[in-house]
């Protein structure tokens, strides 16, 4: 039998004070009141004493249904918190009786065996202990044991900052890298388009590292380029060139099946010439 084949109807729901959870913020704990089914009535067993399921409806009809297992803290204010387990629709109420055994098994369900699953937290240094985590503790005035969660808290936030810290510095240092490559292939793209500006040559309209080095050139020499230009010098790159010709002037060569040309690009491409014919 699976938890889909439950009729919930049947059972009857109980109103459990102290479960542990988040605020909307999913940072934030606090101590709220659910509506949960106890484990030992849907188990028809004693073993499930200690467990609770809580059931959220599907918000959607073709969603379905959310299940989560509570259980026991075990201190006096009577205190419950998620187990994590997974439980889908389809879990088998079989399987969901042999973790309830095996948690228990771990001691799970009593607040010496809650104090026993932080201590080994503590061991692994690199756990982090959410705020949730230590309710309980607080609530049964286990001082020495949160003073000892704070300090591994403290711990593992400065270790995140010093990891965050140089991830920082290494994607800083790839990214000075890049744009160093990057400068070095534009200028040497440059001075090969200067070169032909100067020699008649075959300037290819085409993209360096992204962007178009034609409009690049332009915009760095100072020249407006209105958008309708800019977007035709852009769209149509891989099928254009301009040629500077021996008598001084900028043709421009197009596929016209494909596109129309811009009358506009041949004043800015004459005042790109000027410009650079004249620094270099």
């Amino acid at each position: 039998m699976t938890i889909k084949d439950i009729n919930f109807a049947d059972y009857k729901r109980t109103l459990y004070k102290g479960v542990i959870g988040y605020k909307s913020d999913m940072n934030t704990p606090e101590v709220k009141g659910k509506w949960m089914y106890p484990m030992e009535d849907i188990l028809a067993d004693d073993i499930g004493e200690g467990f609770a399921l809580h059931v959220k409806p599907p918000k959607k009809s073709y969603s379905s249904a959310v299940y989560k297992l509570y259980y026991d803290v075990g201190t006096i204010t009577n205190l419950w918190l998620d187990t994590g387990a997974y439980i889908g629709e389809y879990a088998e109420l079989e399987k969901i009786k042999m973790f309830i055994i095996a948690e228990k098994e771990k001691g799970t369900g009593t607040f010496e065996g809650y104090k026993e699953y932080i201590r080994e937290k503590l061991k692994q240094d690199k756990l982090w202990i959410p705020k949730s985590e230590l309710i309980p503790l607080a609530a049964a005035g286990e001082r020495e044991l949160l003073r000892e969660c704070a300090e591994q808290r403290a711990r593992v936030i400065k270790r995140r900052e010093k990891e965050e810290a140089e991830r920082k510095a290494e994607c800083a240092r790839k990214e000075e890298e890049r744009r160093c490559e990057k400068e070095k292939v534009f200028e040497k793209k440059k001075a090969e388009i200067i070169d032909k500006i100067k020699n008649n040559g075959r300037i290819d309209n085409e993209y360096v590292y992204g962007e178009n080095i034609i409009v690049n050139m332009v915009e760095a020499a100072g020249i407006n380029i209105p958008l309708r230009t800019k977007g035709w010098m852009l769209d149509t790159q891989k099928f254009i060139y301009f040629r500077c010709e021996p008598n001084g002037m900028i043709s421009v060569c197009y596929d016209k099946r494909i596109c129309k040309c811009s009358q506009k690009v041949f004043e800015i491409l004459e005042e790109m010439r000027k410009y650079y014919t004249k620094i270099r």
